[in-house]
């Protein structure tokens, strides 16, 4: 039987903390996606046109009752509060997992000493787990450049991703197209390179090397397909990899 859980952020099992085990009990839970939305539209026309559209942080409601499992109500309060600070994952056990950061906290109700109602607001995104991928052959025909093709399922309009490319290269450049954004490094850079849009990092070999790509913004993937190259010359790519992972993230 499943239980909610709390977590870190990223997920890490080892970290779950049961919300049981703190006389906590979700009643109520919801999850709305917060738009933000700007449109003109002439005096007495019937069409519009749309400025702005920008996808924030969705508002989550939770709503829970605390029971007097241990003796000591408000210490259990106390505890369960403290796992609300920070990034955090919630799971609630709908199939999503909901990466939160708290807003607010509302008032104790109580019935009696044995039961204590409380409201939290939080912030966040609805996504499913880590999704990870590993390519080791191009789904293209040139011999020196790698393809690979990531359906992502969001329906927010970038969704963060980490790229991972391994393997012996024969000269310093490469050029790594993630979606329609490039990478570019002239430098003699040592495998691995791990292009991280989660974490916003850009690292060889586990160092950072941010200054070392030309770049213009850190990879993200959009809803659909997106095409991933990795471009080493004229010689072959028979020996590149490429890991990816990203957390499809809805509405």
């Amino acid at each position: 039987m499943f239980e909610p859980y709390i977590s870190s952020f990223p997920p890490n099992s080892q970290n779950n903390k049961i919300l049981s085990a703190y006389g906590v009990y979700i009643t109520d839970f919801s999850c709305a996606p917060a738009l933000d939305t700007e449109l003109w539209k002439g005096e007495g026309r019937n069409s519009f046109i749309l400025v702005k559209q920008n996808v924030g942080l969705q508002v989550i409601n939770l709503s829970v009752v605390f029971e007097n499992v241990t003796g000591n109500i408000e210490s259990n309060i106390r505890a369960f509060e403290a796992l609300l600070l920070g990034k955090f994952t919630l799971d609630v056990g709908d199939g999503y997992i909901y990466q939160c950061s708290l807003n607010s906290i509302g008032f104790p109700v109580w019935a009696g000493s044995v039961f204590c109602a409380k409201e939290y607001v939080l912030s966040g995104f609805k996504m499913l787990p880590m999704m990870e991928r590993v390519f080791t052959r191009s789904e293209g025909t040139e011999r020196n450049v790698f393809k690979a093709t990531v359906n992502c399922e969001s329906t927010v309009p970038k969704t963060d991703c980490r790229v991972v490319v391994s393997g012996t290269f024969d000269i310093a450049r490469k050029i790594i197209t993630i979606g329609n954004h490039v990478f570019d490094t002239q430098y003699a850079l040592t495998s691995p390179l791990d292009i991280d849009g989660i974490n916003k990092t850009l690292k060889a070999n586990g160092e950072n090397c941010i200054s070392k790509f030309l770049w213009d913004d850190f990879p993200y993937f959009e809803h659909g397909n997106n095409v991933i190259t990795v471009k080493n010359a004229t010689y072959p790519v028979d020996n590149i990899s490429v890991t990816v992972q990203f957390y499809p993230t809805f509405l």
